[in-house]
């Protein structure tokens, strides 16, 4: 019985790192991409915005409806 705040601690203090660890992912990305569309025109920006769309729905889709 000892064990179980422990374990509900370590539970805890994963889901925090976690949370730090995607939000630390998701600034990069939006710094990495500020740094992009410094170079890209507007019309490009929009190409680009598109083709992420398009790949986001892409890993959405479910794996193995592939025809054969």
């Amino acid at each position: 019985m000892e064990n179980v705040p422990k374990k509900i601690l370590s539970c805890k203090l994963c889901a925090i790192l976690n949370k730090a660890q995607k939000e630390k992912r998701m600034a990069l990305k939006k710094e990495k991409e500020t740094k992009l569309f410094e170079f890209l025109t507007p019309d490009q920006q929009t190409k680009y915005r598109e083709l992420i769309e398009q790949k986001k729905k892409e890993m959405e889709k479910p794996v193995g409806n592939s025809p054969s």
